[in-house]
């Protein structure tokens, strides 16, 4: 017979390596604050999918570990992810998430969303081993940051976004993102005393006068 919980005591469990409680749909409280993971510095897995009643932000920010994380079909609306996300593989997302932040998330290869995803607001750095997104298009997004990130795609499209930064996207054939009015764009001058002949540097981003 499965359990069915309401609220969720695990303070104490702090080597806790995997936390599987999905379709708990009376679930919603952990660790007497909403959804709070942060004692649990050993965590690799989380999935609290199916928990409609779990709610407010999912607080996982000293787990560095975290290899995969499952909340869709929960209530909840903000995510406090490690700053360090190396090990993250797969992220996984309710449809209320509005804003997103990953760096150096270099082994997230899944990021996938509840139907009818609401986000205003992703930044990614360092993300660039994307192979599959479900339920997702940068193009409905309002601010957008990508550096060297969301590599799945050679082609962007931004009719809704209204703040763009893009940063090192080799793979992006710059012909086809596609701009709107009222977006910005950024004009970079150099003046040199010198030579006016540049290098282009290994990152095909930053330039330097070839005369130091």
């Amino acid at each position: 017979q499965s359990m069915n919980p309401n609220r969720m005591l695990i303070g104490s469990a702090t080597r806790l390596i995997e936390l599987d409680a999905h379709d708990c749909p009376l679930l919603s409280d952990i660790n007497a604050n909403k959804s709070n993971l942060a004692p649990h510095i050993y965590l690799n897995k989380v999935n609290l999918s199916g928990c409609p009643l779990l709610a407010g932000n999912l607080i996982i920010n000293n787990s560095p570990l975290v290899r995969e994380i499952d909340i869709r079909g929960t209530g909840i609306v903000g995510l406090n992810l490690p700053s360090n996300l190396r090990n993250l593989e797969t992220l996984k997302l309710p449809s209320a998430i509005k804003t997103l932040n990953l760096n150096d998330a270099g082994q997230l290869h899944t990021l996938e969303f509840d139907p009818g995803s609401k986000m205003e607001t992703v930044s990614m750095t360092n993300c660039n081993a994307l192979t599959n997104v479900v339920n997702f298009d940068l193009e409905n997004v309002a601010n957008v940051t990508l550096n060297n990130s969301y590599n799945i795609a050679n082609e962007l499209y931004f009719s809704k976004t209204t703040n763009l930064s893009l940063r090192n996207m080799s793979n992006l054939e710059s012909e086809k993102i596609i701009l709107k009015s009222g977006m910005t764009l950024a004009i970079e001058p150099m003046f040199s005393l010198g030579t006016n002949k540049v290098w282009l540097l290994p990152d095909e981003w930053g330039i330097i006068t070839r005369d130091g």
